[in-house]
């Protein structure tokens, strides 16, 4: 038995070992994102495994799968992130101002310069 061949049969070991507790984990996982990042993380270990299974076959015709995979599971992720948002409430105890409140540094701006005093400020280079 080679080198080559040690190293991927290591390599498939712990990607299925891997793949075992990702799966236990979104089945697990009690909200959907973590399903979702079991899902992605998943995805991820299906290119791994594809990738120790074109170099092993010394192939790379698995390489466009490799690539549609990763573009798939990169498209998911975002989507999620962007659309998954769950409809929180915003409460404003974070600093932001929720859909009612009122902006606290409302009027505190200095009032802009006339034009003649812009202008004069330009000149002198302020």
């Amino acid at each position: 038995m080679t080198m080559d061949n040690v190293c991927l049969y290591g390599a498939a070991g712990l990607l299925v070992v891997s793949a075992a507790l990702v799966l236990v984990r979104t089945v697990i996982g009690p909200t959907v994102f973590d399903r979702a990042v079991g899902l992605d993380t998943l995805s991820a270990i299906c290119l791994a495994a594809i990738a120790v299974d074109a170099a092993q076959h010394h192939d790379g015709e698995y390489l466009p799968i490799l690539l549609l995979l990763a573009l798939v599971g990169f498209t998911g992720s975002v989507a999620l992130a962007r659309f998954g948002g769950g409809g929180e409430e915003i409460s404003g105890d974070d600093g932001c101002i929720g859909p009612g409140d009122l902006d606290s540094l409302a009027g505190t701006l200095p009032e802009p310069l006339p034009e003649t005093e812009l202008e004069k400020r330009r000149e002198e280079g302020l």
